[in-house]
């Protein structure tokens, strides 16, 4: 094929990925000392883009060495704007009324995210029983 000019063949246009960033920033829940089995559970997100974020998929994971894992899944609606921190609670709650080690992994399931390195926080805290009695099902 001749071409006196530029040929452009299969193309797309896609977001600039490092426009998009969220960072989280921690996992939370209430008063360690009176644990429930309908615990409320937080997300801290920063957006280090450059733009609005609007719908944020965001997901918490629960792990116990002894209880099922648990999973709390949302979508965000925002606007997150630019350089803001936000608190968001999940609808759901999660049981944490077992004594013993809790793994609370956060996560940011952006698409196009510019930097995955800070799209996950990992957080462990060891609950302790203290409403008595107490009857542990070993």
């Amino acid at each position: 094929m001749v071409s006196d000019g530029i040929i452009i063949d299969d193309f797309a246009v896609m977001p600039n990925s490092s426009m998009y960033d969220v960072e989280v920033i921690d996992v939370h829940f209430g008063n360690k000392c009176s644990m429930s089995t309908s615990e409320q559970i937080g997300i801290s997100v920063r957006n280090k883009s450059i733009y609005p974020v609007c719908k944020l998929p965001v997901k918490v994971v629960i792990t116990h060495p002894s209880l099922p894992t648990q999973i709390l899944t949302e979508t965000k609606p925002g606007p997150i704007l630019k350089g803001q921190r936000v608190n968001y609670y999940f609808s759901g709650t999660a049981d944490l009324s077992g004594s013993g080690t809790y793994t609370l992994t956060g996560f940011s399931e952006l698409m196009y995210h510019g930097d995955r390195s800070n799209n996950t926080v990992r957080r462990t805290e060891f609950v302790v029983v203290n409403t008595f009695p107490n009857v542990d099902n070993f």
